[in-house]
């Protein structure tokens, strides 16, 4: 049975001819979201990135790899980097790891296909690192351009359409791994990344 057919008749169901206008006020709000300025949807994502507790750090293409080796040094982290493919490795200063890993490295750098200002959420997938680059590192840095940023979820479906079509998974990913199974508290990394960090770049 055709999804209209159902709909029209929970409608005669409950003596409605039409859509009400509560049931339209979602699609108004979207379209709203939709007309918000660039510079707005950027406000949005860095004000919903604090919030979910993940850092965002304003650089630029030609300056990704200071911030990683700032960051490294910073956080003083040990052993090798995870880095994806098609990212530039010139001027890191810790030792590189690509391919795959094995759980042992420390922290990762990769891209993502987008991110949703309304909740941070970064978008990533499978043809542009393997998904356990997501979850097995303690630190997850990952480069994000200011254009890749929607405002809402419903932006994302044309772009996976088009962009990650092919791809066996996509993960979305909203701040650090996080839980509070145990005895209702928070606890930070418990199947996850301890810290994501947002390389945000003008292009």
């Amino acid at each position: 049975m055709a999804k209209s057919t159902v709909f029209a008749r929970i409608q005669s169901a409950l003596g409605r001819d039409t859509v009400t206008s509560d049931v339209q006020h979602p699609l108004q709000s979207h379209i709203r979201i939709q007309r918000q300025a660039p510079d707005q949807v950027i406000d949005d994502f860095l004000a919903q990135a604090q919030n979910v507790q993940m850092s965002v750090e304003l650089t630029s293409e030609a300056e990704i790899n200071r911030a990683v080796n700032a960051y490294w040094q910073a956080h003083q982290l040990e052993g090798a980097l995870l880095v994806a493919d098609h990212i530039s490795t010139d001027g890191l200063e810790m030792p590189v790891a690509t391919g795959q890993t094995d759980g042992a490295h420390i922290a990762v750098v990769t891209r993502a296909m987008a991110a949703i200002a309304e909740t941070a959420t970064l978008v990533v997938n499978s043809q542009l690192h393997p998904v356990p680059f997501n979850f097995l590192p303690d630190h997850h840095l990952v480069i994000l351009a200011r254009s890749q940023v929607i405002p809402a979820l419903n932006d994302l479906w044309p772009r996976l359409r088009a962009e990650a079509l092919s791809a066996s998974a996509v993960n979305l990913i909203t701040g650090p791994s996080r839980t509070g199974d145990i005895e209702q508290t928070i606890e930070i990394g418990a199947h996850g990344p301890r810290a994501v960090h947002v390389l945000l770049i003008d292009n």
